[in-house]
This record gives C-alpha cells, sequence and structure tokens, in this order.
C-alpha cells in the first residue's frame, strides 16, 4: 500500500494544502480535485444526518406531546 498523496484541512473544510508524493507534476490536480469533491461529498452527507436528526427528534417531540 502507498500514500499517494495527503491533504491538510482547514476549520472550515477547504483543503490548506495538498501535497503529491508521486514523481509526476500532473497528478497535483487530479489529488486538488479528489480532497475538493472529498469534502463535499462529506457535507451532503453531514447536512442529511443532521436533517434526518433533527427531523427525528421533532417527531419525537411532536408524538410525545399527542399522545
Amino acid at each position: 500500500m502507498r500514500l499517494n498523496a495527503a491533504a491538510f484541512i482547514s476549520s472550515h473544510n477547504h483543503p490548506i494544502l495538498v501535497r503529491n508524493f508521486t514523481s509526476s507534476k500532473q497528478d497535483d490536480l487530479k489529488y486538488h480535485y479528489i480532497a475538493h469533491t472529498s469534502l463535499d461529498v462529506i457535507e451532503e452527507r453531514r447536512a442529511v444526518l443532521l436533517l434526518q436528526l433533527g427531523l427525528s427528534t421533532w417527531l419525537t417531540q411532536r408524538s410525545g406531546s399527542e399522545f
């Protein structure tokens, strides 16, 4: 198993530094793209999870008050 790149992420979910460990400099753009798209996927999943948790909490509170 080989590490091809590493990314440092800011607290605002932006890549601060993406370091490429391969010999090809053409891979720099590829790994920047992977870092950005990976963060987009994580943000989408987090938003869905928060929405589901909020909806679950709202339904629990609502059903508890009706019965």
